[in-house]
């Protein structure tokens, strides 16, 4: 591993299962939507008397002094990850693995150097692969401190894996993806786009339903199914919803200029063949091409879809 924990901050308290439970609700209270979601008599008790072992709650409480932003994006991931378990009517043993992996899928973070982690420029090449290392050390890490541990530490090692191969780190054909790995993987996408500023309206999963139409290729059919269901049952929240909501028009204009970006994106392909000499050059066109793919798989070129858009209730 490239940096060892003890090197870098002294425990003075390690977390309780108990903790972890009450900083999730905390993470949730944050959204009244979530909040609304969370309290659904479905998902209520998801995770509550989860455990962990002892190293996996010091780890996490090193994360949460280190790197608080991670800590809680972990939060999100176990409960995300517990409750499309759930909404898939998995058995509670693939519920409680999918808690564990959500919650724990970022540890191998603590062993790369934080100014990488924080950086927020362009990545050389030495350090982006430093920076892929985190899952491959993560399933180290469950793998020493988990019994049995092999599928959890397959779905760790998998969590940016992608069904168009894109990902990271062996762009495994979707054939050879775990599920569980895929469930993380579809946390870490409904966390991305429910905090992300392409919403505009803070953390919410109803502002997040046309990105999520739009990145339905980087999941399966039942999970991304899963997600809708769960989504559909926090439209109860009449405050959220109203304050989440996008208008035809604004979803229409994104879309529009999603179309130029993507045309502009042909354009500069056309420029950097010559760049394929290089080995920097080729990731770029490698890049291009994974962005192509995703923009066909997607449905933005699709004539129906501004209709469909205008004919969804729920935008």
């Amino acid at each position: 591993m490239q940096q060892p924990l003890d090197s870098q901050i002294t425990l003075t308290h390690t977390l309780t299962n108990d903790d972890i439970y009450l900083a999730a609700q905390a993470e949730l209270d944050k959204s009244p939507e979530l909040r609304h979601i969370a309290n659904h008599p479905r998902y209520e008790a998801a995770f509550r008397h989860a455990a962990l072992t002892t190293q996996l709650r010091q780890g996490l409480s090193v994360m949460a002094q280190r790197l608080p932003t991670t800590y809680a994006h972990g939060l999100f991931s176990a409960w995300a990850s517990t409750v499309i378990g759930l909404e898939m009517a998995k058995p509670p043993s693939f519920c409680a693995d999918a808690y564990l992996c959500g919650l724990c899928h970022d540890l191998g973070l603590l062993h790369i150097p934080p100014t990488l982690i924080q950086r927020d420029g362009a990545l050389s090449e030495e350090q982006w692969r430093a920076l892929q290392s985190h899952v491959v050390i993560g399933k180290r890490l469950i793998e020493e401190n988990c019994a049995p541990s092999k599928h959890l530490a397959q779905a760790v090692l998998e969590h940016h894996e992608r069904l168009d191969q894109t990902g990271y780190p062996t762009r495994k054909p979707p054939e050879q993806l775990g599920e569980l790995g895929r469930v993380i993987v579809a946390s870490d996408l409904l966390h991305n786009l429910c905090s992300n500023d392409l919403t505009h309206h803070g953390p919410s999963m109803q502002a997040a339903r046309p990105y999520l139409h739009v990145q339905r290729a980087a999941v399966s059919s039942a999970i991304h199914a899963a997600i809708f269901a769960i989504i559909r049952r926090g439209e109860g929240n009449a405050s959220a919803a109203q304050e989440s909501r996008l208008t035809v028009e604004t979803t229409h204009q994104n879309l529009d200029n999603l179309m130029i970006l993507a045309k502009s994106l042909r354009t500069a392909e056309a420029h950097t063949q010559q760049l394929s000499r290089t080995h920097e050059g080729q990731g770029v066109i490698t890049l291009i091409a994974s962005i192509h793919s995703i923009v066909q798989q997607s449905g933005l070129n699709d004539p129906t879809l501004k209709q469909e858009i205008a004919e969804d209730k729920t935008l």
